[in-house]
């Protein structure tokens, strides 16, 4: 029993231990303001057809995102869509029809037409960004194309594919993969082309900066007052991005906090010494401590 206890408690101390390797830096388009959802409907007019819309909002890079749906063959009376809500951009292709999708940051000026420089020299490397990171998923293969310009005529684009899948997936696009020549420490515009292939169905839901790991600094910044330690003793000492300081089942009394500013931190106790040794930082996928706080952890678990 004792020992089960021990492996439990190492391998909590291991999760917390795992350095992140990225983290998101900057927020292109959080598709969190609706774009209502544009419907095309084929007709016998010649291809191709298609209709636009414009969003404004403080949020998205640039302060508007430009939308069009384009259908470049079909048969009459069959019906694209796109638009944004709940969190995500969706792109609905029917079966005989085909075309693309376009989403464009380039600045406000309510029009699919781009403007190069609309952004007037955006640093997407801002924070150490070194690539995009987005949340893809769709049925059936598709491809998309990220394309960023620069404000003196420069070009650099990535295609990825995207294959059929029932599940969402992540994308890390670097930009030292782009093939082109754009500065992106000044940038002028982005787009994003999704192919509507036929029959395809597909959304994206994140599309942010990325970049390594920051190192905090090495006083944390508490949410709240934490609560006195005795002298000389042991502190419980806490990973708490939601909980204000209490046990995530509410039968622990409070406990000395150390907070950090994610929702995907998983919440670990350990005994350590009441001393300066605790950094954290949340990125996606785990957090950074300090080996002093591990060790010390271990020494006051078997000194029990």
């Amino acid at each position: 029993m004792c020992r089960k206890k021990c492996e439990l408690v190492l391998l909590a101390l291991f999760a917390c231990a795992v350095t992140a390797q990225r983290e998101d830096k900057t927020i292109i388009d959080p598709f969190t303001v609706r774009t209502p959802a544009l419907v095309l409907a084929t007709t016998s007019d010649p291809f191709p057809q298609s209709v636009e819309a414009s969003t404004q909002d403080v949020n998205i890079l640039g302060g508007e995102r430009d939308l069009t749906i384009v259908c470049e063959q079909g048969a009459d009376n069959l019906v694209l869509t796109t638009g944004v809500t709940q969190g995500q951009w969706s792109v609905a292709t029917p079966n005989s029809a085909s075309g693309y999708a376009l989403m464009q940051y380039d600045g406000i000026d309510g029009s699919i037409q781009l403007r190069s420089t609309g952004l007037g020299g955006v640093d997407m490397t801002a924070g150490s960004a070194d690539g995009i990171r987005a949340l893809i998923q769709t049925d059936i293969d598709t491809e998309y194309t990220f394309t960023v310009y620069g404000m003196n005529g420069e070009v650099s684009s990535i295609q990825q594919d995207i294959p059929g899948t029932d599940t969402t997936s992540e994308y890390i696009l670097p930009f030292s993969s782009f093939t082109g020549n754009t500065d992106f420490t000044r940038v002028g515009a982005v787009e994003i082309l999704i192919e509507a292939f036929d029959n395809v169905d597909t959304f994206v839901s994140v599309f942010r900066t990325t970049g390594p790991v920051v190192s905090p600094s090495a006083t944390p910044t508490p949410g709240a007052s934490p609560l006195p330690s005795p002298a000389g003793g042991f502190t419980w000492y806490t990973f708490d991005d939601d909980d204000n300081g209490r046990s995530p089942c509410g039968d622990e009394p409070d406990r000395r906090t150390y907070w950090v500013s994610d929702d995907n931190i998983i919440y670990y106790y350990f005994y350590g010494f009441d001393r300066p040794q605790v950094l954290a930082e949340s990125a996606n996928s785990g957090a950074i401590v300090s080996m002093s706080a591990l060790v010390a952890g271990i020494v006051a678990f078997f000194a029990l």
